[in-house]
């Protein structure tokens, strides 16, 4: 568990590395994985976390 000062430092420090890393797989298995990371890249951790317009978020 992080602590809350903490947070923060570590979500954008992820978002930087999803970013930096090109990710793709041809197995359907992992297709909902894909479509989070793709929809991660869209959607940037610096904002504020809410949309403008609703998403479908993999399940």
């Amino acid at each position: 568990m992080f602590k809350a000062s903490y947070t923060n430092h570590y979500r954008t420090g992820l978002i930087q590395i999803i970013e930096a890393l090109e990710f793709g797989s041809t197995n359907t298995v992992h297709a909902p994985t894909m479509q989070a990371l793709a929809l991660i890249k869209r959607y940037e951790a610096g904002s504020t976390g809410v949309t403008s317009r609703p998403c479908r978020v993999p399940l």
